[in-house]
């Protein structure tokens, strides 16, 4: 079963997986870049948030053993 792919801006085709991290990104960057300081986050969240992505995507050789 192929992945979907979906066209950026750029021209670049990205899976729903990569468009999904894409997103996540850009929003946590927004988040470390708004405005009010009070509304950034910290360093723990920041890493906090970063460990919850690293654990939700499967290693390299995992996907790879799956049929």
């Amino acid at each position: 079963m192929a992945a979907e792919t979906e066209k950026s801006e750029d021209g670049f085709f990205l899976s729903g997986a990569e468009e999904a991290t894409r997103v996540f990104f850009r929003a946590l960057l927004e988040r470390c870049w708004a405005e009010d300081p009070r509304a950034r986050p910290g360093f723990e969240e920041i890493g906090e948030v970063l460990r919850g992505l690293r654990a939700s995507v499967p290693r390299a050789d995992e996907a790879r053993a799956e049929p």
